[in-house]
């Protein structure tokens, strides 16, 4: 089967996954996209956190850590009622998968905090990795080319148009 064949075979799975009682509500999902590829970032090392409160403050407790599939996706990554309210954020080990792929980023991790208010609700947490040479995009004009990091996260029971946000 060819490459394009897959990737449709692959967007055909995703499309009939249905999520029909609470209890059967995969909490958080994520996508990311490596568009200077122009596929979907496969094998980025992704690690989950909820914020935990400690005698001396806060601290991050580890949940789960995976590495994304050849769609960009952790399937199984948390199951039905694994996830309880409070804040949450996942890390994304961007510095490792541009090395994978022999390319210099001036972002070494991105790190995306929520806040889940229903366990029982299923929450999307998409990532779209941009490579440009735009000096706009820079924080230190090198001319080099580097990575701009967008995110859209949402509930994805909430089902509203949200702008997309830069980090820079």
């Amino acid at each position: 089967m060819s490459a394009a064949g897959e990737r449709l075979q692959v967007i055909s799975q995703h499309l009939s996954v249905k999520f029909t009682m609470a209890s059967n509500v995969v909490p958080i999902t994520c996508h990311v996209l490596d568009t200077s590829s122009g596929f979907p970032a496969d094998g980025l090392s992704v690690t989950l956190y909820k914020m935990a409160p400690t005698s001396i403050g806060n601290e991050w407790l580890q949940i789960n850590k995976d590495i994304t599939n050849s769609d960009g996706r952790l399937p199984g990554f948390t199951e039905p009622g694994s996830i309880t309210s409070g804040v949450h954020k996942m890390r994304f080990e961007t510095g490792q998968y541009f090395a994978s792929k022999g390319t210099k980023t001036f972002y070494p991790y991105v790190e995306i905090v929520f806040n889940i208010d229903d366990g029982n609700e299923h929450y999307h947490v998409p990532l779209l990795l941009i490579i440009t040479s735009d000096p706009q995009h820079f924080l230190k004009n090198t001319g080099e080319w580097d990575q701009v990091v967008c995110m859209n996260h949402l509930p994805v029971s909430s089902r509203k148009a949200d702008p997309v946000h830069h980090i820079r």
